[in-house]
């Protein structure tokens, strides 16, 4: 599954769909924090185009699918809680990816996705990790940079969710493909791809036009000529008792 992005960085407004000056007025209030050296992670908020009223809009969003059925009698800091919840028996659920093959049927996307609330963030990469059984032990903890040549996006669906109290979330998940035939990814023993668009089939999967049938047609697998890929090297902890005589 994609757990993090890089987002990308745009002076011109194109590649946001909005102008500049008005994706510079959400950095300003704080709505957004992009950070255009480093990775967004699962939970989250991430700035998603979308289009509303026939216009595209930027709109800050947590990456985790919260349906609008979700214990809306609740207050938002306790929902969250419930969601974030993993103990037994709980309603908590991951919902920062939702599988092409089940989001139309799924009971937490399939509103979502029927409603044709689809969202897209323009990514200059991903990081994956090996998620396939009998991938060989030399795999285990390891952890890869999929950076995307040229400009692309990010296709998922989001959600609203509102309670009495007038608090509301809007958040959204990434949808995702089998990587079966990307020798790439299948490389390094992931077995899913985050559904990769061109700025032309962002703007259709955008489009309020374009049908939930149509957008299933669209959830088609990146090629591994479009991607490549880099192990994250992780800083070495220094040894605690050379670090102590360091400083003597």
């Amino acid at each position: 599954m994609c757990y993090a992005y890089k987002p990308v960085k745009d002076e011109t407004g194109r590649i946001w769909k909005v102008p500049h000056r008005e994706f510079q007025l959400l950095v300003r209030d704080g709505l957004i924090v992009p950070d255009w050296d480093g990775y967004h992670y699962a939970k989250d908020r991430v700035a998603a185009i979308l289009v509303q009223d026939k216009e595209y809009k930027v709109l800050p969003m947590r990456w985790d699918l919260v349906p609008r059925h979700f214990f809306p009698e609740l207050p938002l800091a306790e929902m969250i809680k419930r969601k974030n919840s993993r103990a037994k028996d709980s309603k908590g659920f991951p919902a920062w990816n939702a599988r092409s093959e089940t989001v139309a049927e799924l009971y937490s996307f399939r509103t979502s996705w029927g409603e044709g609330m689809r969202m897209a963030v323009p990514a200059a990469a991903f990081r994956e990790r090996p998620n396939m059984d009998g991938a060989p032990k030399e795999f285990t903890g390891r952890e890869y940079d999929i950076r995307l040549k040229g400009i692309h996006y990010l296709g998922g669906i989001w959600a609203h969710w509102e309670n009495k109290a007038g608090e509301r979330l809007d958040s959204c998940s990434i949808v995702t493909v089998d990587s079966l035939g990307n020798g790439l990814l299948r490389g390094i023993w992931h077995e899913r791809c985050p559904l990769i668009l061109t700025e032309a089939e962002a703007e259709e999967w955008l489009d309020p036009a374009t049908t939930p049938r149509r957008a299933l047609e669209m959830c088609r697998l990146f090629s591994a000529d479009g991607m490549e890929k880099e192990e994250v090297v992780r800083p070495v902890k220094p040894d605690a008792q050379t670090s102590l005589l360091e400083g003597l």
